[in-house]
């Protein structure tokens, strides 16, 4: 696990491999005012190379973060997410999926190779642009 200084992590977390959380994170309790056994939320998990961004607030509502998992920078996340997903915002919301293997840092390990350049459009794209000498 990779995390970074101002991080504040609440005890009743289950942190995956590799996680990677970087600075002021915090993850905890929506209802921090009641006492633990008359909160409604249940013990948080987060799945193996998950990142957490700077300044992202995880709360109480939420159980379980996905493996792959990312949460963009200043997001306020209060829910679950799946496998592989991106999410962002105040509130956090879903903004994308990850396909493919991921690193540590979140990125993709293979990403996906652009579309094959049509061979013969670029030629003649190529020929008509020169100018007769």
């Amino acid at each position: 696990m990779h995390y970074g200084m101002g991080t504040v992590v609440d005890a009743e977390v289950t942190l995956g491999d590799r996680l990677r959380i970087d600075q002021n994170v915090i993850i905890g309790r929506q209802d921090a005012h009641l006492p633990r056994e008359q909160s409604p939320f249940g013990r948080l998990h987060f799945g193996d190379d998950a990142v957490l961004f700077p300044g992202c607030v995880v709360l109480g509502g939420a159980n379980r973060i996905g493996a792959g998992s990312t949460v963009g920078d200043n997001s306020v996340l209060t829910g679950d997410t799946g496998e592989n997903e991106i999410w962002a915002g105040s509130p956090a919301r879903k903004v994308g999926v990850l396909s493919g293997p991921t690193g540590p840092c979140g990125c993709l390990l293979q990403p996906t190779p652009p579309a094959p350049v049509e061979r013969d459009r670029w030629r003649r794209a190529r020929t008509r642009r020169r100018h007769p000498r």
